[in-house]
């Protein structure tokens, strides 16, 4: 019989460093969320559970990063499944446009259908914040902390100099503005995303 976990014991197992632990909220999130994201991505053109594996799997990684960045809080109108959703929508656009597919398509996850308004409008916001944490991801650690510590934890530049040993408040400002810098470029380099945060 599975053990039915909610979503904070997935986010505490996958923050805990614990390798089985690990394993199982991985396991869990695979178990109960593949199928349906499987079917949704059918209605979309990737019918085959290799197409959906290749979209599913490097997800739940992204997810992993997301959940493991400091400051990662879960809003009271998102769940895993709508993150989950989020990112695999990410990715289908992306595989889509690799295909040179150009029909424009309504996008709409199946718990899309039953939100409210004000909810879909919090989501939109959330998907943001997900592509936003999800270029973080790829940049160099000394960035990814950096960013942290002025966006999510909203640091001053003196404070943040004292946690990364900087002389004075202005090498955190220079560090700070050129990761942020960095960040643009990969925005830039990624139009779908660049849209997204219009």
């Amino acid at each position: 019989m599975q053990i039915a976990y909610t979503d904070e014991d997935i986010i505490q197992m996958l923050q805990s460093g614990d390798q089985r632990k690990e394993d199982k909220a991985f396991t869990f999130l695979y178990q109960n969320h593949f199928d349906s994201i499987q079917k949704w991505l059918g209605k979309k053109g990737f019918p085959t559970t290799v197409e959906a594996n290749d979209i599913f799997q490097p997800a739940l990684i992204d997810l992993f990063h997301i959940i493991k960045a400091d400051g990662f809080e879960l809003k009271a109108t998102a769940t895993l499944k709508s993150i989950l959703y989020t990112i695999c929508n990410n990715r289908w656009k992306n595989e889509w446009r690799g295909h040179h597919k150009q029909t424009k398509l309504k996008i709409e996850s199946p718990e899309e259908k039953t939100v409210s308004q004000s909810i879909l409008t919090n989501i939109i916001d959330n998907e943001k914040k997900i592509v936003v944490a999800q270029l973080v991801s790829r940049m160099g650690s000394r960035c990814q902390k950096l960013l942290k510590l002025f966006f999510y934890k909203k640091m001053q530049h003196e404070d943040i100099a004292n946690e990364m040993e900087f002389k004075t408040a202005q090498q955190s400002r220079n560090a700070v503005s050129n990761c942020k810098k960095k960040l643009m470029i990969l925005i830039t380099d990624n139009p779908e995303w660049k849209q997204l945060l219009r």
